[in-house]
């Protein structure tokens, strides 16, 4: 990697990377042709290198792991019945028709819940924090709202795209890696691109 002289002896230098395996085939060829490959820190994906940023300048932020989100989401279909205008297809998939809870269908739909608000998340960002206009399902909508409640503070990928949205790079100096190259993505979130793009104006 050329134009890397300014970086300390001891700094590491952080290369983004689709998957574990380009990591290794990276780090092969540069030992290759330069002899050494060292202080590169490989990251898979961008959604880390965010976090990282955002933590570097919101230090007290605390995450939360969202491959958790299913039994959180399941303890709130467990909590109470959910009422709204277009519940019936919910509360006719988790109940039986005599009224009883079917405790391992509704698992089964906060598992599959965890993984359609994963994708939210990321491909309709901003549909989250707009959520009165979203087009998402009200039953959809309420689980959101009550599911965010129950993080209590802890943040989610939507604290750090609104973070970045709403800064003004004009006014603030930013916690940044003094450079960061990114390597073999053959696709990132709309919404991770539209940070990675304001920050690097910096």
């Amino acid at each position: 990697m050329n134009g890397v002289s300014e970086l300390g002896l001891f700094e590491q230098l952080q290369v983004v990377v689709p998957n574990q395996a380009q990591a290794i085939w990276l780090r092969d060829q540069l030992t290759l042709r330069q002899g050494i490959c060292a202080n590169l820190d490989f990251v898979v994906l961008l959604g880390p290198v965010l976090q990282n940023i955002y933590q570097a300048n919101n230090s007290d932020a605390i995450f939360y792991d969202f491959n958790q989100a299913k039994f959180l989401i399941y303890s709130i279909l467990c909590a109470e019945r959910i009422e709204c205008s277009d519940a019936a297809e919910l509360n006719n998939y988790i109940y039986a028709s005599d009224g009883s809870f079917d405790r391992l269908k509704a698992f089964q739909l906060a598992s599959q819940l965890q993984s359609i608000f994963h994708e939210y998340l990321y491909l309709r960002t901003v549909e989250l924090i707009n959520l009165e206009r979203s087009k998402f399902k009200n039953w959809q909508k309420l689980i959101w709202r009550k599911f965010i409640s129950a993080l209590d503070g802890k943040k989610t990928f939507l604290d750090i795209y609104r973070y970045f949205a709403e800064i003004n790079l004009e006014n603030v100096e930013l916690k940044l890696p003094r450079q960061l190259f990114i390597f073999g993505l053959t696709s990132v979130y709309p919404s991770q691109l539209d940070i990675i793009l304001k920050l690097s104006s910096q």
